[in-house]
């Protein structure tokens, strides 16, 4: 069995984990999103970029998670 380790694509750990936790964002799973995320802003080394974007896709999921609650 292969095993690969990062870069992955080219990615580095922290890209991986956000490409994934939009993805999850995108059909809905907004728990396991903000999971992932939470886990991602404690990564060292995050650029301000990349910050902000955890952020704001923190914020989208927290209000899809809100809405779900509310139907």
């Amino acid at each position: 069995m292969n095993t690969e380790d990062f870069p992955i694509a080219g990615m580095d750990q922290r890209t991986f984990y956000f490409i994934l936790a939009a993805l999850l964002y995108s059909i809905g799973k907004n728990e396991e999103c903000r999971k992932l995320l939470s886990r991602l802003i404690l990564m060292r080394g995050n650029g301000v970029n990349l910050k902000n974007r955890i952020e704001q896709l923190n914020v989208l999921a927290t209000k899809a998670m809100k809405e779900d609650a509310a139907s």
